[in-house]
């Protein structure tokens, strides 16, 4: 059925690709010949870097993806025209590692700013199903529009404007794609229905209708996702009341490593002096990064046990990671047997109950982590799941197509959670708590909620 509806939906998205003027289709067009080669290049960097298509992906619905995709690309198209093509590969990955876009989408949205383009100015909440709720104003202002449904922009059904936009998002699953999506509405909106100095809006509940102005680099609401957060905004340990601390991570891939092992030894400190005895760990934001930043930087204060971060792996042998007697192409599949031992010895060693909170947000490095905790007993995992794979891919390797200039994401393996568990597919919380985008500390309250009430004789 799937296969079926692709030749209809890559049509419609077509239209779209040859039909709309952005900053970008002003581009000199590339030629069919051109778009054929990138889309060569592009097959190659999957094809000589994954280790499994299948993990994620129906091979057979994405071979007929690709035939139709490469017919799409049968004319000339600029470099934004042929992404809205190629872009519709993305969901059919299944995979957030694995994707076709730009190679920095935060400079490529500050580029429209810059040549006098505006985007548009709601952040919205986004849900699988494709309704859109907006949250605040784009720079992170509050709105009075908060919890408003929009049911159309521009005269075009919401509905249908989330079908088009999620058909190009990459993620594991649809819960997660819509997170992306919720991420980067404004940047995507742009790419594909444009660059308008205005929006109509017409919202569902309540009803009205609305004109806003466009998010510009000359007003004064420059949006907040153009900018890479600072430390602060990244990482936060808050002290709470019945000896509770919350301890937010955002990232695992802070460049300054040293700084990101300072802040945690820190943290430990206050917690011992507070003398803290139930630590909630935030994760719902982390996209994840470098696991060394949280087994050096986190687990030597939590570790009761020797762990590991996966107990098995596939990868494919690429020469730029290629040791002795491999050979180039290959896949090879393995055991992780060396485990990491606890420090009982560790002064700032927190001896009491501790809680992971996860979302839809948290990914990568941030999975393997969460596994880590959950499968050596090391916390509770609580929050919602469903949204990314226990078994994450990694190791992903780059490559930009020679005409287009878009990007290619390829990851070389696939782990193994540490249990050796296949099930459950995805991140399975023990507590499940809901996610709330337009009150995102309610899940920490929930979770407060059920702490206590557990304590409560």
């Amino acid at each position: 059925m799937l296969h079926s509806l692709l030749p209809a939906v890559l049509r419609g998205f077509l239209l779209l690709a040859v039909g709309l003027s952005l900053s970008a289709a002003a581009a000199e067009p590339l030629m069919p010949q051109q778009w054929r080669e990138d889309l060569a290049v592009l097959r190659t960097a999957i094809a000589s870097t994954h280790p499994d298509p299948g993990h994620s992906a129906d091979t057979a619905v994405l071979e007929r993806a690709f035939a139709d995709a490469e017919r799409a690309l049968q004319q000339p198209l600029t470099p934004d025209q042929g992404w809205r093509v190629l872009a519709t590969l993305n969901p059919l990955f299944a995979d957030a590692h694995w994707c076709i876009g730009y190679d920095d989408w935060r400079a490529e949205a500050r580029a429209l700013l810059d040549a006098g383009r505006g985007l548009f100015p709601l952040a919205v909440d986004v849900s699988e199903s494709g309704s859109l709720v907006i949250t605040r104003w784009l720079a992170g202002a509050a709105t009075p529009l908060a919890g408003a449904r929009l049911a159309t922009i521009n005269g075009r059904p919401a509905a249908e404007v989330s079908a088009a936009l999620l058909a190009r998002v990459h993620g594991d699953t649809p819960r997660f794609r819509a997170g992306v999506l919720a991420q980067r509405f404004a940047f995507y909106y742009a790419k594909v229905f444009g660059t308008p100095a205005h929006f109509d809006l017409e919202l569902a509940a309540p009803h009205q209708r609305l004109r806003v102005a466009a998010s510009t680099a000359s007003g004064n609401a420059i949006p907040a996702f153009t900018e890479i957060p600072d430390f602060e905004q990244a990482f936060a340990l808050t002290l709470l009341p019945s000896r509770v601390a919350l301890l937010r991570i955002d990232t695992f891939a802070w460049p300054d490593k040293e700084r990101v092992i300072a802040f945690h030894r820190d943290a430990f400190e206050r917690i011992r002096q507070a003398g803290i005895d139930t630590l909630l760990i935030d994760i719902r934001n982390n996209g994840g990064g470098n696991d060394d930043q949280w087994i050096e930087g986190v687990l030597p204060y939590l570790a009761t046990a020797p762990y590991r971060w996966a107990s098995g792996y596939r990868k494919k042998i690429v020469e730029k990671y290629q040791k002795e007697g491999e050979t180039t192409g290959a896949v090879v599949s393995g055991q992780i047997e060396r485990l990491i031992e606890p420090q009982p010895d560790n002064p700032l060693r927190f001896a009491g109950k501790t809680y992971v909170l996860v979302g839809r947000g948290t990914y990568s490095s941030a999975v393997l982590f969460a596994n880590v905790m959950q499968d050596f007993g090391f916390a509770t995992l609580a929050g919602s799941g469903g949204a990314a794979r226990t078994q994450q891919s990694g190791g992903v390797q780059r490559t930009v197509l020679p005409h287009s200039k878009l990007v290619v994401s390829v990851p070389r393996f696939v782990l193994q959670r540490p249990s050796g568990a296949a099930m459950p597919v995805f991140v399975a919380p023990d507590l499940a708590i809901a996610d709330d985008a337009l009150q995102p500390q309610r899940s920490v309250e929930l979770l407060l909620q059920h702490i206590r009430t557990a304590a409560a004789p």
